[in-house]
């Protein structure tokens, strides 16, 4: 079989091959395939999960999360974090999970639209503890946001620096106020 034939049928493939995983209470998350020219097979990958995983509880859940719950600790994660909202790049996510074989960008992260993105850990570490730093030094009235202190005189010294630095000599805006 040749690709361009494979490209042909691939939907209807891909659209029965789902609903018999379906029929029989599984979730497909991965469905791909690779055609051999040479031979002519069709390679199928397929990832599955039980539609009904119930955790140690008995409760509903995934296998992203109950990865995370394995793994968390090895990566310095509390199991808190699980489940828990945070803000990155202005966008509100939520932590849903591990994936299995990444070793970089291996959390899955949810938005607040309900797109599913990978993230890495050191995003989520850095986003989380800022949340909990907030949440331990809000003002208690609420109304009130923390805003970052400015000294303008730092920036003015280290943009001279820079300067000397890259070009051997102070720039036109910073020259005589040293």
């Amino acid at each position: 079989m040749k690709m361009i034939e494979y490209r042909k049928i691939a939907p209807a493939i891909n659209a029965d091959l789902k609903a018999t995983l379906a029929k029989h209470g599984f979730n497909v998350s991965r469905l791909s395939a690779s055609v051999s020219e040479l031979d002519g097979t069709v390679r199928f990958r397929i990832d599955a999960a039980d539609a009904n995983l119930k955790d140690a509880n008995g409760a509903k859940t995934t296998p992203e999360a109950e990865r995370f719950k394995l793994n968390a600790d090895i990566f310095g994660m509390p199991l808190n974090w699980l489940g828990a909202k945070f803000v990155a790049n202005g966008r509100g996510y939520t932590l849903v999970g591990m994936r299995e074989t990444r070793s970089r960008k291996c959390l899955v992260v949810t938005s607040d639209d309900g797109r599913t993105f990978h993230a890495s850990i050191d995003l989520v570490k850095r986003n989380l503890r800022n949340v909990a730093w907030i949440a331990a030094h809000a003002p208690s009235s609420g109304g009130a946001r923390l805003q970052k202190k400015t000294d303008h005189g730092d920036q003015a010294r280290t943009r001279r620096r820079r300067d000397r630095h890259h070009h051997g000599y102070a720039s036109a805006r910073t020259r005589g106020r040293e």
